[in-house]
């Protein structure tokens, strides 16, 4: 909500996030600090009774994303890392409120995941802004195209290997466990096979248009819960 306050100028430009509620006016900015206060005190309240360890992560989550609001999401580079921080707060949170260990493989492997999605997003930003000369971004003028693309590539080769290394840390069924590696390997190609032919992946939920990515994607799912349950 603070986020889409700050860009509603911005977003009311561009071809797709002028439909965003505070930008198209749904929401009329008057009562977004009120929103706010709102969802933050029912944040607070639903909070009450988890551990001080999770309720350290939430108070980080909160603090770094009003950071990226303000000032850090004009920082190139820096701010892909911040984004995909959040990420890896996401899964230490859940293992936190259940009160499992959280390991560190797969929170590198998140990380290193979401820095690839978000670099390919950043991509089909910059790509899109090249094209119809729109109001730009500002961090967009640090990144180029090629760039961009080859952090992806170098993100998703890091997340493949440590999520690869959590499997083999935690299976004992070997003959599964190389199926969700491979499987896994096909996604990211796959990702990066679309991202690379098309460039304009700036909504990644566009892949669940892709019929092959999706299939793909079904197989590693299934996969990965047949390992969990057997």
């Amino acid at each position: 909500m603070v986020n889409d306050y700050i860009d509603q100028d911005i977003d009311k430009k561009h071809p797709v996030k002028k439909y965003r509620p505070i930008a198209a006016g749904l929401i009329p900015k008057k009562y977004v600090p009120f929103i706010v206060l709102i969802l933050t005190g029912f944040s607070m309240l639903a909070a009450s009774d988890l551990s001080l360890e999770s309720k350290v992560t939430l108070l980080i989550y909160f603090i770094l994303n009003l950071a990226y609001t303000f000032k850090l999401k004009t920082i190139a580079v820096l701010e892909l890392g911040i984004v995909a921080f959040g990420y890896s707060l996401r899964v230490l949170f859940g293992a936190q409120i259940f009160s499992l260990f959280a390991s560190s493989w797969l929170m590198i492997s998140t990380f290193c995941a979401a820095f690839g999605v978000i670099a390919a997003k950043r991509r089909a930003e910059l790509k899109a802004y090249t094209v119809n000369n729109s109001n730009k971004r500002q961090v967009l003028t640090d990144y180029s195209s090629i760039a961009l693309h080859s952090i992806s590539g170098l993100a998703f080769g890091i997340s493949f290997t440590t999520y690869s290394l959590w499997l083999f840390e935690h299976s004992i069924n070997f003959q599964v466990l190389l199926l969700v590696c491979e499987m896994l390997g096909l996604v990211l190609l796959a990702f990066l096979l679309i991202e690379s032919e098309q460039g304009k992946l700036e909504s990644p939920e566009d892949l669940l248009k892709s019929s092959k990515f999706m299939s793909i994607f079904v197989i590693f799912a299934t996969l990965n819960l047949f390992l969990l349950y057997i």
